[in-house]
């Protein structure tokens, strides 16, 4: 029987741009390489560089959801609650 692997990678960004924009680049030759490979990344709408932020995530064709710059714990509890919304687990095991 086949196994049908997926995997999530969850990222957050905040206020970093230029090595967002490296990671970025990185993660799309993994998920280019490996189809099972997702990405989704927080971004804080209060972010300065906002725009510059989301196109990336177009342009890699990211998953990027909005996560208020909160606290540490609630702000990536958020993030892993909405990656799961996007790709959810599957069933069966």
């Amino acid at each position: 029987m086949p196994y049908n692997k997926k995997l999530t990678i969850v990222i957050p960004c905040w206020k970093r741009y230029f090595i967002f924009n490296f990671i970025a680049q990185q993660l799309n030759n993994i998920k280019n390489k490996f189809r099972f490979v997702n990405v989704v990344v927080g971004i804080s709408p209060e972010d300065e560089e906002l725009e510059n932020l989301i196109n990336i995530c177009k342009k890699y064709n990211f998953k990027f959801v909005y996560v208020s710059n909160d606290f540490l714990g609630s702000k990536l509890n958020d993030l892993i609650k909405s990656a799961f919304d996007i790709f959810p687990a599957d069933e069966k095991r």
